[in-house]
């Protein structure tokens, strides 16, 4: 037994220092609360034939024809229908006629693009109907500049 200050001490009750090192403080991990939504996980890219689906397509064609209706309609209701029309009759009917024309246009324009992007970037849709789609865009854009041109 041995004395230390006093007291009595075993040897086995004396324990050896071991020799002090600092050692960098450890990062505890963090654990989320579950009552936070998990953390944002990125969509992946959407695909140009997908934005182009067959119903997207359906609604502008119609769309589309309706424009090119209001446009014939426009056009036809700026006819002089007066036996002696005077210069304000014909400058409002030309004024009328321009303005069918360029919505007969924009109609026009809008459905070939819709049918030429359709038939082209849908990948779903069957292949003989994307090459229906691909010729009557064609022929529609024919046609408009035919009109465009003979007049």
């Amino acid at each position: 037994m041995f004395i230390k200050g006093r007291k009595l001490f075993r040897i086995g009750d004396i324990k050896m220092q071991q020799p002090y090192y600092p050692q960098p403080p450890q990062e505890a991990p963090q654990q989320v609360p579950s009552q936070y939504p998990p953390q944002y996980q990125p969509k992946p890219p959407v695909e140009l034939g997908r934005i182009f689906s067959e119903k997207l397509i359906a609604v502008f064609v119609i769309v589309s024809m309706i424009l090119m209706f209001v446009g014939v309609v426009i056009c036809n209701a700026s006819a002089v229908t007066k036996v002696t029309p005077t210069a304000d009759d014909i400058e409002g009917a030309a004024v009328a006629y321009k303005a069918g024309m360029i919505v007969l246009n924009i109609g026009t324009l809008l459905l070939a693009m819709i049918l030429l992007l359709g038939g082209i970037l849908n990948k779903d849709i069957h292949t003989h109907a994307r090459l229906g789609m691909l010729i009557s865009a064609g022929i529609t854009l024919a046609w408009r500049f035919m009109a465009i041109w003979g007049q």
